[in-house]
């Protein structure tokens, strides 16, 4: 099972979780289109504490 399937499952339990995608393929298309994807966001790897933080407030802000 891949990305797209399981944040689709985890939605069907709750449409307004944020989900992140990590990857360290910046050619992945669930990195270049996420949002098609149905994720939240991106986090590329490697990454770090403050790339962690980052992304987790980039989600979670208001609008996102």
């Amino acid at each position: 099972m891949g990305g797209r399937e399981v944040v689709q499952i985890i939605r069907e339990s709750d449409p307004e979780v944020k989900v992140l995608v990590s990857s360290g393929d910046l050619s992945d298309p669930a990195i270049v289109a996420f949002a098609e994807y149905g994720f939240s966001g991106v986090l590329t790897k490697p990454y770090n504490k403050t790339g962690l933080d980052k992304a987790i407030k980039s989600v979670l802000s208001p609008g996102s």
